[in-house]
Parts: structure tokens; C-alpha cells; sequence
């Protein structure tokens, strides 16, 4: 659950700043699909060299600008 939300919060992150605020954020999880490596890809902490996982998911946000008055 942990590897899913550094992914989205990751992403999240591209979006942000000082003017830009997200209402709502809305992650839908589609699928996981975990499969047995054929070949042994370089280890990773996520992935330790065994299966091979792929997470697909959609993200809704609300967002809105926020008006700054310039004096």
C-alpha cells in the first residue's frame, strides 16, 4: 500500500504550488497485475527481483486557482 502512495503522492507533488490548491483528490485503483519474471531485472526495494508488478490507476481532482490581488 505504501509503494501506491509514494507513486500518486509523487505525482501529486508535479501540480502544487504557491497559487494552485486541489479540493478534492480521488485516486481509483483499475488494476494489479503481478506477474513471475522471466528474466531477473535489477533489485530494487520495491521489486526484489522475482515478479514484476504493474499498477494501473486513475486520478480525479477538483482543482482551482486562487485570485492574488497585485497592488
Amino acid at each position: 500500500m505504501s509503494f501506491i502512495i509514494g507513486i500518486t503522492a509523487y505525482s501529486f507533488s508535479l501540480f502544487f504550488d504557491e497559487k494552485f490548491v486541489i479540493d478534492s483528490i480521488k485516486v481509483r485503483i483499475i488494476a494489479i497485475s503481478i506477474q513471475k519474471a522471466r528474466f531477473l531485472p535489477v533489485p530494487t526495494l520495491i521489486n526484489p527481483g522475482q515478479y514484476n508488478v504493474q499498477i494501473y490507476y486513475e486520478i480525479e481532482m477538483q482543482p482551482h486557482y486562487e485570485l492574488t490581488r497585485s497592488t
